[in-house]
């Protein structure tokens, strides 16, 4: 079972935020584990994809014996190798939604984050791009302080450019 928050720092010790959110939406609501990642290295990429592996109860490929790399690489991991190397290639954070099929929130294409006081619901976190809008809640205050606190530190860090990231990982 994936725990509802858990903030890991990357191999260059930004945080990975991952557990499980629930998306609101007009057919009701859906748990999501997700996965809140600001890449900048390779090795940033592999531990990210690695987490989302795991919570998909998959674990990681190695490969067959000279069969090449890329010889048990499934579309979906293309996919997500592919958007974790564009987050990290245009500096900007990365928002996942695990599940079939996978949602990806490039930092640079959302438009805002809002907290619960923002909206006025405990505990609930909407993120609004350019199409559309993504309405989240935590069961608990301490989750919530956990993931709003690490997103909205990546979207000013990846917003406002006067601003240095530290690479420290935020709890």
């Amino acid at each position: 079972m994936i725990p509802p928050v858990t903030v890991t720092p990357a191999p260059s010790g930004r945080p990975i935020v991952y557990g499980t959110l629930t998306l609101k939406r007009l057919a009701g609501k859906s748990r999501k584990n997700v996965l809140l990642s600001h890449p900048q290295t390779t090795e940033d990429i592999r531990a990210s994809f690695e987490l989302l592996q795991k919570m998909g109860g998959r674990s990681p490929k190695q490969g067959k014996p000279g069969a090449g790399a890329w010889s048990d690489v499934s579309k979906e991991d293309i996919e997500v190798l592919g958007n974790l190397s564009a987050a990290a290639v245009g500096g900007s954070p990365i928002f996942i939604l695990a599940g079939n099929p996978r949602t990806f929130l490039h930092f640079s294409q959302i438009l805002r984050v809002l907290d619960e006081e923002a909206i006025g619901v405990a505990c609930c976190i909407t993120i609004e791009t350019g199409q559309k809008e993504y309405k989240f809640s935590v069961d608990t205050s301490v989750d919530y302080q956990m993931y709003v606190y690490n997103m909205v530190i990546l979207f000013l860090a990846n917003k406002i450019s006067d601003i240095e990231f530290d690479n420290t990982c935020y709890v």
